[in-house]
Order: C-alpha cells, then sequence, then structure tokens
C-alpha cells in the first residue's frame, strides 16, 4: 500500500496556553468571501510567528482583482474577523502573496495551518 499524503495543519497557540485547533479557523476565509459575494481568494495560509503575532497569506484571483470588494476590504475583514477569533490576545498581519509555496520535496499542498511556536521544547 502507498503512503497517504494531506495536508498538515497545526494548532495556534495562544499566549494564555489556551490551544485553537485549525478546523476552527480554516472556514473564515471562506465566510468573509461569501460575506462580501466574492470568489476572488484563491488560496490562504496561517503562519504562527510568535505566541503574539499570526500572518494570514492571501493569493487573489488577478482576473477579479478589481470586481467586486476591494482587496483592502477582504484584507480588513480577515484581520477582523482572525482578531476576533483568537480574542484580541494575538495580532494579524494579512499579506497579499503571489503564491504560496509547497516544501519542494513534498507532493503535498502546503500545510494550511503552520505553527512555528513550541511549548516546553517541542
Amino acid at each position: 500500500m502507498g503512503r497517504i499524503a494531506g495536508r498538515k495543519a497545526d494548532s495556534i497557540i495562544m499566549p494564555s496556553g489556551k490551544i485553537i485547533p485549525p478546523s476552527s479557523i480554516t472556514g473564515i476565509p471562506a465566510k468573509v468571501m461569501e460575506k462580501l459575494g466574492t470568489k476572488k481568494l484563491l488560496q490562504f495560509q496561517i503562519i504562527q510567528k510568535s505566541l503574539e503575532e499570526v500572518d494570514v497569506l492571501i493569493v487573489i484571483d488577478q482576473k477579479l482583482r478589481n470586481v467586486g470588494p476591494s482587496v483592502e476590504m477582504i484584507c480588513n475583514e480577515l484581520k477582523k474577523k482572525f482578531e476576533e477569533r483568537f480574542g484580541g490576545e494575538i495580532e494579524v498581519n494579512v499579506k497579499e502573496v503571489s503564491e504560496i509555496k509547497k516544501e519542494a520535496d513534498l507532493e503535498t499542498p502546503p500545510p494550511v495551518v503552520t505553527s512555528l511556536v513550541r511549548i516546553d521544547g517541542k
């Protein structure tokens, strides 16, 4: 039997020590797109850089860039919704990128949620 590969997703670790499972945050972008009536968000990735900071990387469909809500409006709404989910404990930076790269040695898509924070040296 061959190896089954899937997307990797880490939990977000809050400054308070609370753990936010990836399943509770990966639906936020779709809800924002639905609320704003657009499908211009092609891909996203959530990266926890520290206990106090998370980056949300987004890839915009260039064909839809100037249709419907502005990219700035989408970024602002994403920031607001993620900060609400994190209870104001974590600063959220939404950044547009041209692509979200997968690791060269992996066949799987890039991880949806990556935490660079490790507790107790793990």
